[in-house]
């Protein structure tokens, strides 16, 4: 499903990336994540992961939800530009879940502030 999606781009000149595959239209930056429904009484997808040719569960609109609603979507965006600019590679669902937990007890507003402090806040990922 993935490599067929991947192919099936080959206009658009895609790029695969770990889950998604990025494509570049009408000059918007566009991840496509080709995902296969576990069944149809709920949102759970299991997602292909061609860095380590695996598969792994996700409920994609939960995690969307979540994200939207954290009140941190600013403060995401702009650590998405940061990892970009200097060609860091670790995945999106890490970097936005890493900055709703750094940012739990800090106040909404003070954008600049609350960024910084998101690179204070040691990060440990337990495996």
């Amino acid at each position: 499903m993935f490599n067929s999606l991947y192919n099936a781009l080959s206009s658009f000149s895609p790029r695969k990336q770990n889950v998604s595959i990025g494509i570049l239209a009408n000059g918007y930056s566009i991840d496509l994540v080709p995902g296969k429904r576990q069944s149809q009484w709920g949102n759970d997808h299991s997602l292909y992961k061609s860095k380590t040719q695996s598969w792994t569960q996700t409920n994609v609109s939960k995690h969307v939800s979540y994200v939207q609603n954290s009140g941190r979507v600013d403060e995401i965006r702009i650590l998405k530009v940061w990892r970009q600019l200097h060609q860091l590679e670790f995945p999106s669902f890490f970097l936005e879940m890493a900055t709703i937990d750094a940012l739990s007890y800090s106040r909404h507003g003070d954008l600049e502030a609350n960024v910084c402090k998101v690179g204070e806040v040691p990060i440990v990922v337990e495996t």
